[in-house]
């Protein structure tokens, strides 16, 4: 499924991308960012709202990004200082999950993407190799 046919009218990002942290009953205890298991990346979330949505339930939406760096959205904010923008997510899959409790669940979708359309922020690259800049212990 392309961006658009899941989200005809684009999406808004509502405030800023944030680390997604594993729940801990201590809270005192440092946050820990989550990592997805399958590709190995940290995993960040956000808030997003879809404007042609007519359900209200159903308008705002959490979007996990899979990227060792956060992804930055390159547009101007809508309205000053909200953090409202336009974005369109790159490599976005979605996954059907069920939501709600007892007689009011419903189906919903778990959104994740590696990126923003734009983002120049550094986050799309390729991790650098660790071993790329360590000298040869091989004797010449």
């Amino acid at each position: 499924m392309t961006f658009f046919q899941a989200f005809e009218k684009a999406l808004l990002l509502v405030g800023d991308i944030e680390p997604d942290t594993e729940y801990n009953q201590n809270r005192n205890a440092p946050a820990r960012q989550k990592v997805d298991p399958v590709t190995g990346l940290r995993q960040w979330k956000a808030t997003c709202t879809d404007p042609s949505e007519s359900n209200p339930k159903r308008s705002s939406v959490q979007v996990i990004f899979l990227a060792d760096v956060a992804p930055i959205p390159h547009g101007a904010e809508l309205i000053s200082g909200t953090g409202l923008r336009v974005i369109e997510l790159e490599n976005m899959t979605l996954q059907p999950k069920v939501t709600g409790q007892g007689e009011f669940k419903t189906l919903g979708w778990t959104i994740r993407a590696t990126g923003i359309k734009g983002d120049t922020s550094g986050a799309k690259q390729a991790p650098a190799d660790p071993g790329a800049a360590r000298p040869s212990t091989k004797a010449a």
